[in-house]
């Protein structure tokens, strides 16, 4: 087998293992203060259920917070591992007459045994772990400003953002800053290469996306309960949708303005985006139907919407232009189009339109939209998330 493949190989595997994993803790209902405090104090009688219960409990919070700290220098797994230790050393030592909870104690534990496996498995020496975290953060704001702004940062604004002095950071620099090439391969019995360290920031990573689809699916099955104007904040807010195309009339009736309103903004919206990319209605539907990660998208718009204010149908593009809307798909021109020529109010009917709302919209740009202040708009979306917690934890606790 090819390094490449052995390298494939084992993303595959560590993939399968990251969602088999999430997949399990997900369904460990979690703890009211009172069992917390409870399962504190059989653990202090060092009742083994009790610890178990009590770590297990809160297993989701350290692959949280070891998202904080994933590279490419630590596998996502070790760290979450590593993580599981530190929270196991807290359960041992939290005491419940503290009057503190649990994971507000055992984050501390959490991070120093993330730190310390930084420190050890980060590198090719070992260095201190509050040197680990700092050389951590160096790189993470390094790479940050390269991808954003096409640049090199100087040390001095390097020290500027870590609260340290000029010196320190040219240390960490030179130990950092040896030259190599990117194939080269940095031993002889993995046959790892120095590019596949290398953080890649275009495409989202695995661990994000799995973490983010078991958040997105829990709360999006508890929606239902919630008013409608509760359910469209949050969809507004956080981009959290079930991925249905509407119609005009469906729109107007979930955000709560007129009908002949919304007509306009959808109409506008498709005219603006069909002369600037120089397609048809139909290939402007086949186009953002394909950004639709619901895979009943397509059959819903075609069958219940693809038809104009005066009932023609539309109907699946020629043969022949498929290979451009390919190429306008893979360059984002529709995403761009959409952003750059369009209202606030045009760009969101039209991805409602088309079950693609997926941004995650100010409290300023809603309350706009919706004719609400920035105020009514926040206590609307913390009544609609308190909700949707109480729901999750009745849920789970059955």
């Amino acid at each position: 087998m090819s390094p490449g493949s052995r390298r494939s190989a084992s993303r595959e595997e560590s993939y399968d293992l990251l969602n088999q994993y999430l997949q399990e803790i997900s369904k460990i209902p979690r703890l009211t203060p009172e069992r917390e405090k409870e399962l504190g104090y059989l653990v202090q009688q060092n009742d083994r259920q009790a610890l178990e219960e009590l770590v297990q409990a809160n297993l989701r919070f350290v692959v949280s917070y070891a998202k904080r700290f994933r590279n490419n220098h630590v596998l996502f797994l070790d760290l979450i591992n590593e993580g599981n230790i530190g929270l196991i050393h807290a359960a041992k030592k939290y005491d419940p007459e503290k009057n503190v909870k649990f994971i507000t104690y055992a984050v501390w534990w959490i991070r120093q045994a993330i730190l310390h496996a930084l420190s050890e498995q980060g590198g090719p020496f070992r260095l201190p772990p509050k040197r680990a975290n700092l050389m951590y953060r160096l790189e993470r704001i390094i790479g940050q400003i390269v991808t954003e702004e096409n640049r090199f940062p100087p040390p001095e604004e390097l020290a500027g953002k870590l609260g340290v002095s000029v010196k320190e950071v040219n240390t960490l620099m030179q130990a950092m800053n040896e030259s190599f090439s990117l194939s080269s391969e940095l031993d002889g019995e993995s046959h790892t290469e120095l590019g596949d360290l290398i953080e890649q920031t275009t495409v989202p990573s695995a661990e994000d996306e799995l973490t983010e689809q078991a958040a997105r699916g829990e709360l999006i099955e508890r929606m239902s309960a919630l008013s409608p104007k509760e359910r469209l904040i949050l969809c507004l807010r956080h981009g959290v949708s079930d991925n249905i195309p509407r119609g005009a009339d469906e729109i107007a009736e979930f955000m709560g303005l007129e009908k002949e309103r919304i007509h306009d903004s959808l109409a506008s919206g498709k005219r603006k985006m069909c002369d600037g990319l120089e397609i048809s209605e139909s290939e402007l539907a086949h186009l953002l139907l394909n950004l639709n990660p619901n895979p009943r998208a397509s059959l819903t718009w075609w069958v219940r919407l693809g038809a104009d204010e005066n009932g023609t149908k539309h109907f699946s593009p020629l043969q022949e232009r498929l290979s451009l809307l390919e190429s306008l798909k893979h360059s984002g021109a529709a995403q761009t189009a959409m952003e750059s020529s369009l209202s606030l109010e045009e760009c969101v009917v039209l991805k409602m339109h088309y079950g693609i709302l997926q941004d995650e919209l100010t409290l300023r740009d809603i309350g706009d939209l919706l004719g609400l202040s920035r105020e009514r708009v926040r206590q609307i979306e913390a009544r609609a998330e308190a909700k949707c917690r109480r729901l999750v934890r009745r849920d789970r606790s059955r």
